[in-house]
């Protein structure tokens, strides 16, 4: 699942839904790594992204994503899916 979410999101805008660790909320949000100047790292446990409309930098754990999807797919996310 992380493999292909990484992929779409070198290409574009994605939907991400994870669980706030500070929080325990699920959270909705629009990212992407086009515009992040150093590569992900597979073995990391984040994936350090730009918020869309923020345009801020995030880092989201890779085990609290729930779901995904791409920004021109219906945000209803299921895991492991990009419906």
């Amino acid at each position: 699942m992380i493999d292909n979410l990484l992929k779409a999101m070198e290409k574009g805008p994605v939907h991400i839904s994870f669980t706030s660790l500070s929080s325990g909320r699920e959270i909705k949000e629009v990212y992407t790594l086009v515009g992040v100047p150093v590569p992900q790292n597979s073995s990391s446990n984040k994936i350090v992204a730009i918020h869309v409309e923020s345009g801020e930098y995030e880092d989201i754990e890779k085990n609290t994503i729930t779901g995904w999807c791409l920004s021109t797919a219906h945000p209803d996310m299921k895991r492991g899916s990009s419906l």
